[in-house]
């Protein structure tokens, strides 16, 4: 378990929860339309498994990681192999099995999103420095726009009637929508 020390504007409800955005800054809202990726990543091999993004250019005064996008294929496709001489394992094939394992607590088991079993999976995993404890409910809102495209997604955390959970603990679907609601 990881903890991280209170910081002086952090709000205290009670001892049992403690509240802050997730945000660098105390920001609630992470906007604009310019995310920063560092060069010295991809120099240095990590660039390969994921990418770390940032909110302001990487060399800039106060700018952090908030956040790391990363690509997972069951099989390895979508990279080359780390050592040629082991082809199964390809940052693809590593990222996958990783966030398998963290979620379902077993190597074994796939990712599995209603019916369907993906062999790809994108994921986003918000920098642990960001946020106290968890993400509350309804708080996950990702607005995502290529040209004149906008697609907004949200947690369905006020719609659904069962909880499900997994190893890593309770767990929502994203679906299109804002504020918890599809």
């Amino acid at each position: 378990m990881s903890f991280k020390r209170l910081d002086p504007e952090d709000v205290s409800i009670s001892a049992e929860s403690v509240v802050a955005p997730a945000w660098s800054g105390q920001l609630t809202t992470l906007g604009g339309s310019n995310f920063y990726t560092s060069s010295n990543q991809a120099g240095i091999g990590s660039g390969l498994y994921y990418y770390d993004i940032y909110q302001l250019a990487p060399t800039a005064v106060g700018s952090a990681v908030q956040f790391s996008i990363g690509y997972g294929n069951i099989y390895g496709s979508g990279s080359s192999p780390i050592n040629p001489a082991v082809t199964s394992a390809t940052p693809s094939s590593i990222i996958y099995g990783q966030y398998r394992t963290l979620v379902n607590g077993d190597e074994n088991t796939n990712f599995i999103f209603g019916d369907t079993t993906p062999q790809s999976v994108f994921v986003i995993s918000v920098n642990r420095a960001r946020y106290k404890e968890k993400l509350l409910p309804g708080s996950f809102n990702l607005t995502l726009t290529n040209g004149g495209n906008t697609v907004k997604l949200t947690d369905n955390s006020k719609s659904v009637k069962t909880v499900s959970y997994v190893d890593a603990g309770r767990v929502f679907d994203i679906v299109s929508g804002s504020d918890g609601v599809p």
